[in-house]
């Protein structure tokens, strides 16, 4: 019981007064081991009170077989007794028999002295009669005597009889008393036994109630864990934010640069032709090799240039994506994971509930008891496979990536070289760009109109410049110089701003 109340207290100070299901089931348990202890204190009672009447009856019925052998033997003497009275009786028939014989023998013999007196009158008659009258008169006396004899058996008779009836009276009350004590026995037996099983509930409940503390500890501990999980996933998350706020700020960058690329060509593409309209003629409309290979060159410099910063920031992107894949799906486990847990707790409610009912229930000898081990080993190693530790969690979340540090450390050297950067760091200088900005646009404006009114057939060489693509560049000599066609550059520098535009419109 003490177990019980430090897993109360610690319950209590982890979750801080909040009602938990376990908290719930453990004060159910220990109100069960209060009813069984109540329970066992009754039976312990009444156990002690059968065993003082078992005493008591062991006492009565010691005395009651002490009465019924003294009975007996008073029964065995009143027995002989009768035996002996019965024979005094058949004796004393036998002479009263005799002394009737003989009776009526003298009378016979009287009447034949009679006949004989009066024919011959020899003998006087009183002289014969009086011995007669006296052996009458002793045997009536020996009569009455053995009818006072038979009367005083009688009445010892009727004492006998009266006394059997008592004692089977006593007899019988012993009987009901030995059954009495049989039973209270038997019901002692039974006690016994229903005593041995509430034992054995008892050890069971223990068992239960350690499972419980051991599972209530390891989910204190899994909680410990959630809540450093769920820290290490706030910091994630604010880690995720950071990223995703820095991969917009990239891809605004790179949306600038590619309005910035696609102006730069633009702009080269009106340079270009406005100096090969300067210094060739109206049908020969040429640039330099030279130049023309040296602008192309550090034109794709810069292009690869923001292809890589471009690339850098899809990788940049791809990384958070994942990242954010994984937050996810560790998030939807542990949801998973806290709601098989309270399936599982609801589940070992049901089964407790169930054994209950089935311990309430009156015991029986052939009925098959209820396991109640719903916290089994296979139950407490019930805790997924699947799910990854907080810990380590945590670890694999603070790993750095080695993909993502060089592309970051590039990321973050170039930042500083980049026109949004130069324009953030100098705002004052902002006008000035604009400003040639719209110089740049008016001058390429003047020159397409130049183009246009200068070589009327513009609109169809840059059509058939359209169709033809890179295969039709034609290197020529105009004035001793070799050159390229403008409008063929012009519009394979359109056609590279359309794809980055495209791509640039696709990668958000």
């Amino acid at each position: 019981m003490g177990s019980l109340g430090e897993v109360d207290h610690v319950s209590k100070e982890m979750f801080h007064g909040h009602s938990d299901p376990i908290i719930d089931e453990l004060n159910r348990l220990q109100n069960l081991l209060r009813e069984k202890e109540r329970e066992l204190g009754h039976a312990y009672s009444e156990i002690k009170g059968l065993k003082v009447t078992e005493a008591l009856k062991d006492k009565a019925i010691a005395e009651l077989s002490k009465e019924l052998k003294k009975q007996d033997e008073k029964m065995r003497g009143l027995e002989k007794q009768l035996e002996q009275k019965n024979l005094d009786v058949k004796r004393l028939s036998n002479e009263r028999k005799e002394a009737l014989s003989a009776q009526f023998a003298a009378e016979a013999t009287l009447r034949r002295i009679h006949s004989s007196q009066k024919d011959e009158e020899s003998v006087p008659f009183d002289a014969i009669i009086a011995p007669l009258e006296s052996d009458i008169r002793k045997y009536r006396h020996e009569i009455a005597v053995l009818q006072d004899d038979k009367k005083a058996l009688e009445r010892h008779l009727k004492l006998k009889e009266v006394a059997l009836v008592e004692a089977g009276n006593i007899l019988r009350s012993a009987l009901e008393r030995a059954l009495i004590v049989e039973d209270v026995q038997n019901q002692n037996i039974e006690l016994k036994k229903q005593m041995e099983i509430y034992h054995e509930e008892n050890k069971l409940l223990e068992k239960a109630n350690r499972q419980k503390v051991l599972e209530v500890e390891k989910l204190t501990h899994t909680i410990s864990e959630l809540e450093e999980s769920i820290l290490t996933t706030g910091e994630v998350a604010n880690a995720v934010r950071f990223y995703q706020n820095q991969a917009a700020k990239l891809n605004e960058e790179k949306k600038t640069l590619q309005r910035e690329l696609a102006r730069a060509k633009v702009y080269v593409n009106r340079v270009a032709s406005t100096a090969a309209n300067e210094w060739k003629n109206d049908s020969d409309k040429l640039m330099p090799v030279k130049r023309w290979l040296e602008e192309r060159r550090l034109l794709q410099g810069e292009i690869q240039r923001l292809r890589d910063k471009i690339t850098i920031a899809e990788k940049s992107a791809k990384i958070e994506a994942q990242l954010n894949d994984k937050l996810k799906r560790r998030l939807k486990s542990l949801e998973e994971d806290m709601r098989n847990e309270a399936s599982n707790s609801s589940t070992k409610e049901i089964n407790k509930r169930v054994t209950q009912r089935s311990t309430s229930q009156p015991r029986q000898p052939n009925t098959s008891r209820v396991s109640t081990h719903p916290s089994s080993p296979e139950v407490v190693d019930r805790w997924p496979k699947s799910q990854p530790r907080a810990s380590m969690a945590g670890k694999v979340l603070k790993q750095p990536n080695p993909e993502i540090e060089p592309a970051e450390k590039t990321r973050v050297a170039k930042r500083f070289d980049s026109p949004r950067a130069i324009m953030i760091a100098g705002k004052g200088e902002r006008p000035v760009k604009n400003h040639i900005w719209a110089s740049r646009r008016k001058l390429a404006a003047d020159a397409e109109k130049e183009n246009k009114e200068q070589n009327p057939n513009f609109k169809a060489h840059k059509n058939s410049s359209r169709l033809q693509g890179h295969g039709n560049t034609k290197l020529f000599d105009g004035n001793d110089e070799y050159g390229v066609q403008c409008s063929e550059n012009q519009e394979v520098m359109e056609n590279e701003r359309n794809a980055n535009n495209s791509n640039a419109e696709s990668s958000p």
